[in-house]
Formats: C-alpha cells, structure tokens, sequence
C-alpha cells in the first residue's frame, strides 16, 4: 500500500512543478522535463526545484525592484485584466489539472492490475504463510491459480492444505503439481502421503517407491521423509505378505 501513497504524492508534487514552472516562463518541453523528473526521482528533483524557488527566484526579484517600484506608483491605473488575461491564467490552472488527472488515472489503472496479478498474488500468499494465516494463504493461491494454472503454485497450495489435515484437496494439487511436472523432489512424498490417507495403497507405495529411488534420498544426510516413506513402504508390504 505504500507504493500507490508514493506514486500520488509525487504526482501532487509534479503537477505542482508544473504549474510553478510554467508560472515562471518556462517553456512547455522544459516544464514538463521538470515535472516527469518530479514524478520519476521525488527526493532529489524536488528539492532542487524548491532550492531553484527559493533562490533563483528572489535574485530575479530584486533584480527588477526598481521597476516593481514604477509599477506600485501607477497601481491605481492598472487596467482590468482582459478576457485574454483570464484566459492565459484560466490554461495556466487548467494545464496542471488536466495532467495530475491523466497520471493519476494511468497510475490507478497500473495498480489495480498489478495488485490482481499473479506476482502480486503469490506474495500476499507468502506474507499470509509467514503470518500464520492459512485460509488467506490458500485463498491468495487460489486466485493466482485461476489467472495462471502453474505446477509450483499447485504444489504449494497443496502443502498449505496438507498442513490443515485436508487432504482430499492436497491430493488434487499434487496431482496436478506432477501433471506439470513440478521439479520440487519432495512432491513424490507429499503425493505418497495423500494417496495413503486416501485408502490408494498401490499407488501410494509405488509413488513412495519411486521417491526413495530419486537423487533426493540418495543423498547424505538422509532427510527424514526418505526414512517415513521406506518405513511406509515396509510396513505396507508386511501387510500384503500376511
């Protein structure tokens, strides 16, 4: 959320350097260069252009004070502001409005599709498991789920729902995780588990088989899921002996 704050306050901040520099006779390129580089680096162009107010601005001033004088003598003079006046201060107002409203409705439209993307997704979902907020984190994976079918995010939802006892559901994950090929070597194990509480025996042996064959449990030190699944797999066949 702290992202979206950032973008509109440096867009306030750029429209701001706009107004301001087309107020003190910049060009149109140049005002625009300064108020794009507002929005793109706020802490270092603002202070600049702040610095630029401050000093440039009041050197320029009492540069001209002699004639500012002239000008206060003859006040009571001064012409009403033509229609042509209000027009060039009326563009003036209106230049800035018009492109803080454009920014910030490309901004809104970028957010609102990268806070529904996939990425965005996933780490909600991880924040959510680093939380302890299961449902949030199978909810976050299912959602990117439905914008992309993808075997990893099927294998981790899995393990969430495996985690919850549920695993008529993790069983469908992981098999869904294997149908694409999901490289993560533990799968083996997880889709072992859940085709056993299942009551699929033959299949749960063959798939637990199959994982203590793999590079996973063939390595030192031997992971304690290489040892339950050679125990599962032991115990299932003194069932079938006897």
């Amino acid at each position: 959320m702290l992202r979206p704050a950032a973008f509109f306050v440096a867009t306030i901040a750029s429209a701001i350097v706009l107004a301001g520099t087309r107020k003190r006779g910049f060009r149109m390129g140049w005002a625009l260069v300064w108020a794009l580089s507002t929005l793109a680096a706020l802490p270092v162009v603002f202070p600049v252009y702040l610095i630029y107010c401050l000093f440039f601005a009041k050197a320029r001033a009492s540069g001209t004070s002699a004639s500012n004088e002239l000008a206060a003598s003859s006040a009571l003079n001064e012409p009403v502001p033509t229609a042509q006046n209000r027009r060039t201060i009326g563009f003036r107002f209106l230049l800035p409005l018009t492109y803080l409203l454009v920014v910030c409705t490309a901004g809104a439209v970028f957010f609102y599709r990268n806070w529904h993307s996939v990425d965005s997704h996933l780490a909600r979902a991880n924040t959510a498991r680093l939380m302890s907020k299961p449902e949030m984190t199978i909810a976050e994976y299912r959602q990117a789920l439905a914008i992309e079918d993808n075997p990893h995010t099927h294998n981790l939802l899995g393990m969430e729902l495996a985690q919850l006892g549920r695993w008529q559901e993790a069983l469908v994950e992981f098999q869904a995780a294997e149908k694409g090929r999901e490289p993560d070597p533990v799968l083996a194990y997880n889709l072992g588990a859940g085709l056993e509480v299942s009551g699929q025996m033959a299949e749960a042996d063959a798939v637990f088989y199959k994982f203590l064959e793999s590079p996973f449990c063939a390595a030192l030190p031997i992971d304690s899921k290489c040892i339950d699944a050679k125990r599962r797999v032991t115990s299932q066949r003194e069932k079938v002996l006897r």
